[in-house]
Order: C-alpha cells, then structure tokens, then sequence
C-alpha cells in the first residue's frame, strides 16, 4: 500500500529471530519495492543454557518396588526389560505406575508438584526472573493462586500472572516491575512473547510443552539477553498425556524434537486474497488500477457498473463493501468484538469482548470457557451469556439438554468404574467442549467459506490408560466417549480462502481416510514448505445420502495449496513412521488419528502410508492436476 502512494519506492526492513524461510521473504520484499534486498544474519548471544526434564519425585524408590512386582508376577513379564534398563523406566514411569496400581499394588506415585519448584524460585536469593509459560489463562491464573498459597502474604507481591485479559495499564506496570526485579516469577500465556525484553530473565518455564517450534523458540528468546548472566535454565513440566507422550521419547528423542526446524512463513505473491486487498485498496484511493486488477474485482462481484447523470462508472457493490469492511488483520469479520456476560451472584459481570469467530467455534452455548470456570448459556442479540460451573446441576433441572447430558456423563464414568465429578473433570480437562461445525467451502479454489455451528460435544476422557506393548514400546491413551447436544444460535462465520472438494477414492474406509488426513498434514510439516499444523485442514465428511467426500482448505489463506509440489511431499510421507517422534506429533495434529494407528494396524506405519498416499493423489488431481503415478519429464519448478 505505501509502495502505491509514495513517491520513492521505499525501503522495507523486517526484523525477526523464528523465521524459518527469510531467502523467501527477501524475494518477495524485492518484488514489492523493487530494491535489492539483504539478509543479515548473525548469531544471537548465548549463555550456558540446562534443560530440566521433570518426571516425577521419588523415582529410584518407586523403581524398585516395581522391578520388585514385575519380576515375582509371569504375567508382567512385557514390563521387565522397563523396570531393569533405568532410561525406559523414567521414559514409561507414569505409565507403569498406573498399570501396577490397577491390580491393587500399593505403588508411590511420581506425582509432581510445580507449584512447590516454581515457589522455590520465588524464595531463593538469585538475582533473576523465572518466567513461566501456560497452555490458557485458566491455567496461569490456578498456577499463580497454589504458589501464592505456599508463600507468606508478603511475598505474593513477586508473582505476577501477564495475559490479554489483564488490562493493558496493569501489564506495563508488570514489565516495569520485571525489568526492575521486583517480580521473581511471572506467568504468562502469550503475551509475554510478543517481544517484551525482560534483561534478567535466567529460568524459562514450560508449563506443558507446545508442539509449535517457533513459539518453543519465542519462550526460550525471553531469557539470557545480558552478557552477564553466567547460566540459564529450561524446566519442561508435563501436565498433559501429550507432554508426557513426548518425555517417553527419553532424552534423545526430545533432542530431536527441539531441534526440529522451525516452521515456515509462506508467502504466495499471487494469492487471490491480496490480489482482493491490493485491487480493493487502489480502487477506494483512487490510484491507477491496471486491468487485471480490475478483473479481479469483477471477478468477485466486488464492483458494479452505475450510470449517472455524468455517466457510467464502477462502484463497490455491496459485496464489496462488506468485504472492505471484513478485511482485518487477525479475522474475516466486523472491527469490534462480540460481548460477553458471566452471570455471578445474580449480577451480569461484562467480560472481554471475543471474536466472531471465537463464537462460532468455541463459545457455542454448552461449552466451557475455562478462563472464567463458566459454561455458555445462550447466545442472543445482547452477546454471550456464561454461567459458572458450580451452576451445572442447577441448570439441568430447567434445561433437558444438560440434563441428558449429565446424565450420559454419569453413565459413562459409572461404565469405567469412575467417580462422577463434571466440574472437577472440565476443571482438569477430563471432560472438554468442542463445537461441530457445518462446512461450505470453496469446491475449487479460491471463494468463501462458511461455518455454521452443528452441534456441542462433550469428550469424555477416562483416568485410567489403556496400555499397549509393541515393538519394545510402551503405547498408552485414554478411553474416550462423546456426549453430543444441540449448538441453539444462529451465529455463523464466513471468510475468504481456497478450499477444494475431494471424492474419496474408491476402497477407502472413513476411518482410514481421517489417519491419512492426519498423515499428510504431518508430510507437510516434514517437507521443505515446514509448514505448522494449522496451515492446512483436511477433513473427511460422511454423509448417508452421498459419497464420502474430503475437504481441503486453508484456515488462513496463504495460496500454499495451489502451488505445492506434490510430489515432494508424496516423498516425504514415504519416510514417516522411522521415528517415534512421528506417532507422537501425529497425535497433536489428530489424537483419535493416532489412537487408530495403534488400535487397528498396531503402530506398524506401512498401510497407513498406502493410504495417505493414494489419498494425497486425490488431492493433487483436484487441486493441480497432478497425478502422483507419472513423473515429470523435467525437474518441477513449483515454489
């Protein structure tokens, strides 16, 4: 846009520490401007940094009751070569503890305690912050309450919890008081990575680990930043089963994991959306618009011929005007949020306005904000109506759906021989809400896409794992049931992007059609674009009264999928499953994906692959007209 109404061509400099493709941005920026442009690199200062793996506390005790067990019982035999060898012992800790309590052995647990390590930090003498990092607020908030709770009344002052619904004053109070060192330890979700110099950061902690390389890397970029500092410290505390998946890869294995490359910014200068931006943006400033521009426009129904009393000439039609208002930075949708309302003590208390699309896909009424320890009521023209959970039994007695609902809940738990707490299970992420959503996507390429909320779910966890033992490996997960229940509001979501339309090829069941989904999106991941799990949707629909379709779509519109080579990653699907790494990220790309790898094909990635690869040839004929089978008579030049 500045290149359109400067005089000069201007100079563009970008600044940036996680870019994991900075030669492509380098060519994009020389095309924008046309100047040459320069990539600087150097290394960035570093101090002697320790990794910090909590397993649990009392490690070589609780070994050796179990080597104990397991050696005097024939039918525990599969646990012997874990208890002797002491690295798969820690690897599986968790996990054999569990297996050994279920038949009633009196075992220790490795139970950890991250409120006493990081309250430690707090009363110790170092001249220091210790930053802290959640997976939500809720978390942030719980965690900052059990250290309080262990410290004397003044010393809470040193503890800070730093989120975007702390306001805006308060967090620049905070920053001060950091850079300061009054504050020993602050918590943050994200809003302490957006580049916030902390100087005397020394200790970065992981409250459970994100499967996000760059922002592992923006976490760890907090710390160390004054040459003074002798050494710093990263503490990974696991709190979820995916955390501690990824500690049963050992020492080696998580190694691989951090060294992963960080994912790529990909930029397409021919994407159909900032071709929409570029063209909308010269048309409203009355700058020369060239004829391709034009037709972008038109192309898209964003301007209409008019004839006045001076003449005819385009003007935005309503489309157009629409989608000039709806192009914002972080969303497709109108400049201002949606309100929210937490019913408490009788009074409506206003809560942080959300975006429409936080509405449509994850504030539908039934499912839980756990920020507030609220569940969604309703959704009517005033906003987002929240109540608080200790008001679930409440509520069932005038709402059949949550009373059906409750009812399942207590069914399922009582089936799993388990005690039935709904608030203490949301409360521990035993029983999560997600919103099943209706798509209309773009069938071939670039148009609209549209969300319409189906139905809630409620996704019941079990506390006991299911353990499986194959090829030297412990593979353990969680019995799972869903409770569904109607989404009642008329909220819907809509943006531009591309998005293809798939049929199934024939021989494909469902269910292997979803892990082949998941495979692919873990191909592009491994493949040079690196792309982060979000980059791309699959999705496989069913639909009794017509074929089983896959849908193939962009949740950000970046052009990637019309400019893959797919054949490249075609190659790099072949060589999945050589790393346990790779069962362990497929299950944060899809959890009940890697759940059926084990169940139906016993880990052993060989079919799965076939699959995957007959249905990315699917998607290439769909999106490129590529087919997979037949190789080019010349090297591919697709970026």
């Amino acid at each position: 846009i500045v290149r359109f109404i400067a005089r000069k061509r201007p100079r563009i400099a970008v600044l940036g520490a996680t870019l994991g493709n900075p030669s492509d941005v380098a060519k994009y920026l020389t095309e924008i401007n046309g100047r040459a442009t320069v990539i600087i690199r150097g290394k960035a200062m570093k101090v002697l940094n320790r990794w910090i793996l909590i397993v649990g506390k009392n490690i070589a005790t609780i070994r050796d009751i179990a080597r104990k067990i397991v050696n005097e019982r024939s039918d525990l035999a599969v646990y012997r070569p874990f208890v002797e060898d002491e690295e798969l012992f820690l690897r599986y800790v968790h996990v054999i503890v569990e297996e050994l309590r279920k038949l009633g052995y009196r075992v220790p647990e490795p139970a950890i305690e991250p409120e006493k390590i990081i309250a430690h930090y707090v009363l110790s003498d170092e001249d220091g912050v210790t930053l802290v990092f959640t997976p939500s607020i809720r978390s942030a908030e719980r965690l900052a309450a059990r250290i309080k709770a262990l410290l004397p009344p003044e010393l809470h002052h040193k503890v800070a919890v730093h989120h975007h619904l702390v306001p805006k004053n308060v967090r620049s109070e905070i920053e001060e008081r950091l850079q300061r060192g009054e504050i020993k330890v602050a918590i943050s979700v994200r809003t302490l990575l957006q580049g916030v110099d902390i100087g005397i950061a020394v200790r970065v902690v992981h409250y459970g680990l994100s499967p996000d390389i760059r922002e592992i890397k923006q976490r760890e970029g907090r710390k160390g930043r004054r040459p003074y500092i002798p050494f710093t410290e990263s503490i990974v505390i696991p709190i979820s089963s995916w955390d501690h998946e990824l500690l049963s890869l050992g020492v080696k294995g998580i190694r691989e994991f951090l060294e992963l490359s960080i994912e790529n910014v990909y930029i397409h200068p021919d994407n159909e959306f900032v071709k929409i931006f570029r063209a909308l943006s010269k048309f409203l400033m009355r700058v020369s618009i060239s004829n391709s521009e034009l037709e972008v426009l038109k192309k898209h129904k964003l301007i209409r011929y008019s004839k006045g009393l001076v003449g005819a000439t385009y003007v935005l039609s309503d489309k157009g005007k629409r989608v000039w208002q709806y192009l914002n930075f972080y969303e497709f949708g109108p400049p201002y949020g949606y309100p929210r309302y937490l019913v408490e003590d009788s009074r409506s208390v206003l809560l942080e306005p959300v975006s429409r699309r936080d509405v449509v896909e994850k504030l539908q009424p039934y499912t839980f904000d756990l920020s507030n320890e609220a569940m969604v009521q309703r959704i009517d023209r005033d906003g987002v109506h929240e109540v608080k959970l200790s008001e679930l039994y409440k509520l069932a007695s005038v709402d059949p759906n949550i009373d059906e609902a409750l009812r399942n809940y207590n069914y399922i738990k009582r089936k799993w021989g388990e005690d039935a707490d709904i608030v203490r299970d949301i409360l521990t992420a035993k029983v999560q809400s997600r919103v099943s959503i209706l798509l209309d996507i773009p069938s071939k390429g670039f148009g609209t896409l549209r969300e319409v909320p189906l139905s809630v779910q409620w996704v019941i966890e079990g506390s006991k794992r299911i353990v499986v033992v194959k090829h030297g490996e412990i593979f353990a997960y969680y019995p799972k049931e869903v409770v569904e229940l109607p989404a009642e509001s008329s909220v819907y979501y809509e943006e531009l992007t591309y998005g293809y339309i798939v049929e199934l090829p024939p021989g494909i069941e469902p269910a292997d059609a979803k892990l082949a989904a998941a495979i692919i999106r873990l191909g592009f991941r491994f493949s040079r674009y690196r792309t982060p799990f979000r980059e791309i949707a699959i999705s496989v629909v069913e639909n009794s009264r017509s074929p089983v379709v896959i849908m193939v779509w962009e949740p950000e519109p970046s052009g990637l999928l019309e400019s893959v080579d797919w054949r490249e990653v075609a190659e790099t699907i072949k060589k999945l499953g050589t790393s346990r790494l790779h069962y362990i990220l497929l299950k944060a790309i899809d959890d009940d994906a890697a759940l059926y790898l084990i169940s139906k094909y016993g880990g052993v990635w060989s079919k799965p692959i076939e699959v995957a690869l007959r249905v990315l040839d699917a998607i290439a004929r769909t999106v490129s007209g590529v087919i997979l089978s037949i190789r080019p008579l010349y090297p591919s030049k697709q970026a």
